[in-house]
């Protein structure tokens, strides 16, 4: 097994030690308290007060932060933190285009952090985001309530064994472990700072940290040593392979579209208005998967593997490109969805009102989508959302996007429900009515889209761990990712009017290859003659 520090899986920083000015300083402003023994993975020290313990062990934390949970104009050297001037313009940190912000950070002082303008504080204002300002101040707050709730109140066992002793380790709070012996605790929050968020416990994975048979944390070269190599958020995984599998199933249905099309074109059906609706849906899903599987490879997977470097954190250009064309992509589909449903509502409850111009159809389809995605684009563009690849769930946003899937979804489902009304008195005097009842309508909904609306919130790894909330997922995923496959084979692979063609085809090519045949045994027999 590969025991890591916590700073051994992510980067090699040089620790700072605190250093014994500090300490003696504070022994002589609070003369005649009482020490307190807290023991951290440094050095056993005797801190005159709980006050100093933090001041040490919160600098600790800031010193254990991964350099990539700091803005770009920071840079760490060893000890020292410097402060890119972004005003020299530089390509390179040469020494004229340093300066010294603090050195060393010996302490730091969670009661004086400015959390209400942390882009004030002079700490606070380093880190990237808040989730990794929360990271470190949450390290901080459980560094303090470990030395006050945990290690003062812990006696260590009187039994006559060897035991290592109880400590703060940087990261996490460890009980006293008997001699030979491995303990195991969920891991920390401070275990996935590179994230964009915190996995439930249920996908933490385990810390270890090893007592040795004589009583001291397993180490090496002197330095004390937790395994976090399991922190590496299982659930992390699960979505890679989640991912993963969503391309796949995508693959399918592009394959299906593209197909379908192929078929309506070769047997020159698209001059038909009926035909022409499907063909331009199959194009929707053609442009939603293209556009999904180039984001999922090489945007998504990057993303998500925490062993490479944050592409959506970056913001490059072409990042943001590629999710505009994905999320523009999302909803030309919805779009066409509605379009569909509209057309097929027509058909069977309005037969007598023939439609004959596809314009309204292309504005609705088409154009729609671009609408809305303009004001999308104009908005994120502001410096104040001009982050994370535009992959920030933010609420405005999020209303002006979900215009076309809402009224897609909720539009199908009304008209879903007004076809139902019109063909369940029909249905009820054929024979077989329940099945025929049965068929039709799940048929419909799955050509509608209306059971999207029973993933609309969709559980989330990272929000619940349970069985149902899983297939639920799962379920969502399947149908989304086959989406295409299910329309273009309800609507075409099954469409007698698609079989009669194939037929006609094959039949016209055997009957060609067997007049060909027969003409050339009769040329056979007349040379032999």
């Amino acid at each position: 097994m590969m025991f890591n520090h916590r700073s051994d899986l992510f980067f090699h920083p040089q620790t700072i030690l605190v250093t014994i000015f500090v300490t003696l300083l504070s022994w002589n402003q609070i003369a005649g308290q009482e020490s307190i023994t807290c023991h951290s993975n440094h050095q056993d020290v005797l801190y005159s007060s709980l006050k100093n313990f933090s001041l040490d062990m919160c600098a600790q934390c800031y010193n254990f932060m991964n350099i990539r949970t700091l803005k770009s104009d920071y840079i760490r050297n060893g000890e020292k933190v410097w402060q890119y001037n972004p005003s020299l313009q530089a390509l390179t940190r040469r020494a004229h285009g340093l300066h010294e912000t603090r050195y060393p950070i010996i302490y730091a002082d969670i009661d004086q952090f400015d959390l209400i303008h942390p882009e004030k504080d002079f700490i606070l204002r380093m880190f990237r985001d808040s989730f990794q300002r929360e990271i470190f101040i949450g390290c901080c707050k459980s560094a303090i309530r470990c030395c006050n709730e945990t290690l003062l109140h812990l006696n260590p066992p009187q039994d006559g064994r060897k035991y290592c002793p109880a400590k703060w380790d940087g990261w996490n709070c460890w009980p006293y472990a008997l001699a030979g012996t491995s303990i195991e605790d969920i891991c920390p929050e401070p275990a996935f700072q590179i994230h964009d968020r915190l996995p439930p416990n249920c996908y933490r994975g385990k810390a270890i940290k090893t007592c040795n048979h004589d009583g001291t944390w397993f180490g090496k070269n002197g330095v004390e040593k937790t395994d976090y190599s399991g922190c590496t958020y299982t659930g992390q995984w699960n979505n890679i392979h989640q991912n993963r599998l969503r391309t796949s199933l995508q693959s399918i249905s592009l394959f299906a579209s593209i197909l379908s099309c192929f078929l309506y074109i070769v047997y020159k059906q698209y001059h038909i208005l009926r035909i022409q609706v499907h063909l331009n849906f199959f194009l929707s899903f053609i442009f939603t998967s293209i556009a999904s599987i180039a984001f999922n490879m090489m945007v998504a997977d990057t993303h998500l593997d925490s062993h490479k470097d944050n592409i959506i954190s970056q913001n490059k250009t072409w990042c943001i490109i590629s999710y505009v064309f994905y999320k523009t992509a999302n909803l030309t589909n919805y779009a066409w969805m509605l379009c569909e449903g509209i057309y097929l509502h027509k058909m069977f409850v309005a037969a007598f009102r023939e439609q004959t111009r596809m314009t309204p159809f292309y504005i609705l389809g088409w154009a729609l989508p671009v609408t809305v995605m303009i004001p999308y684009c104009i908005v994120h563009s502001l410096p104040a959302y001009n982050r994370k690849c535009w992959t920030e769930t933010m609420p405005t946003l999020a209303w002006i996007y979900s215009i076309v899937p809402l009224t897609a979804l909720i539009g199908n489902l009304v008209l879903l429900c007004n076809i139902i009304r019109v063909l369940f008195p029909k249905l009820m005097a054929s024979p077989d009515h329940f099945k025929s009842a049965l068929r039709a309508t799940f048929i419909l909904i799955l050509v509608f889209g209306v059971h999207y609306l029973f993933f609309l919130l969709e559980p989330g790894l990272s929000e619940s761990c349970d069985i149902f909330s899983l297939v639920l997922l799962y379920l969502g995923l399947a149908f989304a990712s086959l989406q295409g496959a299910i329309t273009a084979t309800i609507l075409c692979f099954l469409n007698s009017e698609v079989h009669t063609s194939i037929k006609r085809t094959f039949r016209r090519y055997f009957a060609s290859t067997r007049s060909e045949m027969i003409e050339g045994q009769d040329m056979i027999k007349v040379l032999e003659k």
